[in-house]
């Protein structure tokens, strides 16, 4: 009751408050960080933003209407579930669509409110964090199975591994829809707008860094067991840390021994959160030696969101190399050519498919064997040798986008584009 009334208190101090109710809307976008990274997309439809993080929430609805369903939902959770709930009653959605598929706050809503509303998550990465919640509750690391906590009622997922794997795990969602990646589409309509010629590089690396943490399902656990699954000293974490280090180091090497062109973009947009871009930078600088940091330098391509900088990079490269990223699933979907490198002695992140796309912890040599193997061979011959079709990983059709298959799925519930 006390930390409610002291969440109550800093809203009303800090916030902007409306007496007005907000108005009725078929699509509400939960999360204003679901529009990271897509530009076209949300444009083509009305919505309502359901705001689910206090840090950027910017306006309170505090109508006497909303103050009647708060108050009539107070067994229903804390406050700002109470909130949340409060607007969506008046805002009378057909659909609750998030691009943060694994918010607990949104799998809250959904199992008190999937009766009354579509809730639809999109895949926007690849979820390691579930697998490894699974693998810590499994090997009794941790007491809490922290996917139990996850509901989606409709999933948008890149492709069939998903359906698979996150059913192996028991993720409790209901329906599956592989439908590609929403951000990769929506770099497709920038390319189309924006028809600059860039320079072809030999070699895209995805490059990883690490931060204040090594892996994002440590964020979901309290205080004692994130630092004690963050303990630098663990040897899953010292793996982890040698292994990207390794595959960094190998990547330069070998573009420098053979004379080739190298993109590296980064993660983190200074303009949009320069500390963070200043760890990444800061990582690299503290982990080369003064000669691998001087050309590291020269090959970094600055994140750009809104000019789809690390998307443009990875498409205008021969063959992208990396641990696990998004953006290599991308590659192989779109029907281009990709190394998945697990250097870092757990299992968890072999690649879905296996074939020339992947390869193990390995010397220098296997790995320089195995790049210039597919630098030289088409992309034709790569995914000829490869175990599974790209689909698997990556949904991607020239003649309907992951754009148009939401679109659709979305009308099929009575939420329609703008006329």
């Amino acid at each position: 009751m006390i930390k409610n009334f002291l969440k109550i208190l800093y809203l009303l101090i800090n916030k902007k408050i409306s007496f007005k109710s907000p108005k009725r809307c078929d699509l509400v976008i939960f999360d204003i960080k679901s529009f990271n990274d897509i530009k076209y997309f949300f444009e083509k439809f009305d919505y309502f933003i359901l705001e689910s993080r206090l840090d950027t929430l910017k306006k309170i609805y505090l109508s006497p209407k909303v103050i009647f369903y708060i108050i009539k939902n107070l067994s229903l959770g804390n406050i700002f579930t109470i909130y949340m709930i409060s607007l969506l009653e008046i805002v009378k959605p057909k659909i609750i669509f998030t691009r943060i598929d694994n918010s607990l706050k949104f799998s809250e809503l959904a199992k008190l409110c999937s009766k009354k509303y579509k809730f639809m998550a999109l895949q926007s990465a690849v979820r390691m964090d579930y697998l490894y919640d699974s693998h810590f509750y499994k090997m009794k690391e941790v007491n809490f199975d922290y996917n139990k906590q996850i509901f989606i009622p409709y999933f948008f997922c890149f492709g069939d591994y998903e359906k698979e794997k996150f059913r192996e795990i028991n993720l409790r969602i209901n329906n599956f829809f592989p439908v590609g990646d929403l951000q990769f589409s929506d770099y497709l309509q920038f390319k189309k707008k924006n028809p600059k010629i860039n320079k072809k590089k030999d070699v895209c690396l995805i490059s990883d860094y690490i931060g204040k943490n090594y892996n994002h399902a440590y964020l979901g656990y309290d205080k004692l067991i994130y630092e004690k699954l963050n303990d630098s000293r663990h040897i899953r974490n010292i793996n982890f840390k040698e292994g990207i280090l390794k595959l960094l180091k190998y990547v330069l090497r070998f573009v420098q021994k053979n004379n080739l062109s190298l993109a590296i973009p980064l993660k983190r947009d200074p303009k949009l959160h320069p500390h963070l871009a200043k760890i990444e930078k800061e990582y690299f600088k503290n982990n080369l030696n003064k000669q691998e940091y001087e050309y590291f330098e020269k090959c970094v391509i600055v994140r750009d969101r809104f000019n789809c900088s690390s998307l443009t990079s990875l498409m205008n490269s021969n063959v992208a190399v990396g641990l696990g990223s998004t953006l290599l699933r991308n590659k192989i979907g779109a029907g281009g050519k990709a190394l998945s490198c697990n250097f870092v002695k757990d299992e968890i992140y072999n690649f879905p498919i296996d074939g020339v796309c992947s390869l193990k912890d390995c010397e220098y040599e296997d790995f320089e064997r195995r790049m210039l193997q597919l630098l030289k061979m088409s992309e034709t011959e790569f995914h000829s040798k490869i175990d599974k079709d790209p689909g698997y990983i990556m949904k991607f059709q020239n003649d309907l986008s992951t754009e148009d298959m939401i679109i659709k799925k979305f009308s099929e519930f009575g939420v329609n584009i703008k006329k």
